[in-house]
């Protein structure tokens, strides 16, 4: 852990064995390499938190299997290629929604959270369509004869 005026930063890694190939998934404790990526986390007393995950990279074993060397995944954490993780994420798309952008930003500024009025947008704009109900009756405004 190392604390500035800034911000906190928190070294994290995985400690499993092993991990599984996401084509084949099959596992493998072969490790080719390792790199950090930093993902933005909520924020600790209104300092804003950055986790340095150190991330292995795997050979996969099967033969068959289209990948050489996969990347294991913490999905608990954060989603592939993702610069925040999944709790700031939510935070993130709840306050765009309640909020709006702007006003969304502003709020999770004075909060410790990063994150811009377009990144709120881009949260709010990846939730799936709320599915409609269904009709409960149908009707005609106008008829004409022919």
């Amino acid at each position: 852990m190392r604390m500035t005026e800034r911000w906190m930063t928190l070294d994290v890694a995985v400690t499993t064995p092993q991990a599984h190939c996401p084509t084949c998934t099959q596992p493998s404790t072969h490790v080719h390499s390792h790199y950090r990526r930093t993902l933005a986390d909520l924020p600790w007393a209104t300092t804003p938190v950055q986790l340095q995950l150190r991330v292995r990279r795997f050979w996969c074993a099967t033969p068959t299997c289209g990948r050489q060397t996969f990347t294991e995944r913490v999905p608990e954490v954060a989603a592939c290629s993702a610069r925040a993780t999944t709790r700031l994420s939510a935070i993130q798309t709840a306050t765009g929604l309640a909020l709006g952008s702007a006003a969304g930003a502003r709020h999770l500024t004075r909060q410790g959270m990063p994150g811009s009025r377009q990144t709120l947008l881009c949260r709010v704009r990846r939730l799936p369509t709320p599915a409609a109900p269904p009709p409960c009756a149908v009707g005609i405004d106008d008829c004409r004869a022919a």
